[in-house]
């Protein structure tokens, strides 16, 4: 309330520097803003003469400025909220590529492998006319074409989200295992 600067309290401490502070009145639940000056008027011989004192009503201007800060608030926290969003769309982007390697891999380099070892699989149970030259050859080129499948299985199972994984693998088949 006005009560606080009192001719005594403000306008005595002037001394030789003028006083100037933002006041609050509230009347009738009605609050205004106001700044207060005060300042000492002197001769040429400076001699105290008076004193002049101001109020200049700041309302609008403060209403505006706590406006304003609300603003600026609720879009700090909405530039965090969109942030957030955004590291999740980033995130979701990511999964996707991620999947989209794991199918290339699948439809390429996978069923590729898992012909040619199908190819083996089959040239090593019908030729039983030279089995004892090719087995060995083949044994080995079927477990490297297993490894090489399984490798990929892993590299593939951990580009593909969790949430997207179901079913079988690729390159999965009883006949090839």
């Amino acid at each position: 309330t006005i009560n606080r600067y009192s001719k005594q309290g403000v306008i005595e401490s002037l001394a030789d520097r003028p006083y100037e502070n933002e006041i609050c009145i509230e009347l009738d639940n009605i609050i205004t803003h106001y700044i207060f000056t005060a300042d000492t008027i002197k001769n040429k011989k400076d001699e105290k003469l008076g004193t002049v004192c101001t109020f200049r009503d700041i309302t609008e201007n403060k209403l505006i400025s706590i406006e304003l800060d609300k603003k600026n608030r609720e879009l700090q926290r909405l530039n965090k909220e969109l942030g957030a969003y955004i590291r999740i769309a980033d995130s979701l982007e990511e999964e996707k590529e991620r999947a989209r390697i794991a199918r290339e891999i699948n439809n390429t380099i996978g069923q590729k492998l898992t012909e040619i070892l199908l190819v083996l699989e089959v040239i090593k149970l019908t030729n039983h006319h030279d089995a004892e030259i090719f087995e060995g050859p083949l044994n080995e080129v079927i477990d490297s074409c297993r490894q090489v499948l399984g490798e990929i299985r892993v590299v593939v199972s951990r580009l593909i989200p969790e949430k997207n994984k179901g079913g079988k693998q690729f390159g999965q088949n009883s006949d090839c295992r």
